[in-house]
């Protein structure tokens, strides 16, 4: 299975969900977790190489729930889970 997190709005709101992210590895090591955050934050998930990390690049204007919505209807009916 597959997690998706996705963490776009403000630097702490970030760096708060990497001891989560922590914790989902050590008790669901099978699950295979993607990072979805802004280019600015990469550096808070970068020491974990376990990690499948993707960085966005967000027009000005661009609200953190659209960028939901669009990763809803991608990964939707996949078998994959979505924590934002």
């Amino acid at each position: 299975m597959r997690l998706l997190v996705i963490r776009t709005s403000a630097m702490g709101d970030v760096a708060f969900t990497t001891p989560v992210i922590a914790g989902i590895r050590k008790q669901y090591p099978d699950v295979e977790l993607v990072i979805l955050t802004r280019a600015a934050f990469k550096s808070f998930f970068s020491e974990d190489t376990g990690l499948k990390l993707f960085s966005l690049i967000l027009r000005e204007g661009t609200k953190d729930s659209q960028v939901s919505f669009a990763c809803l209807q991608t990964f939707r009916n996949r078998g994959n889970l979505i924590m934002s």
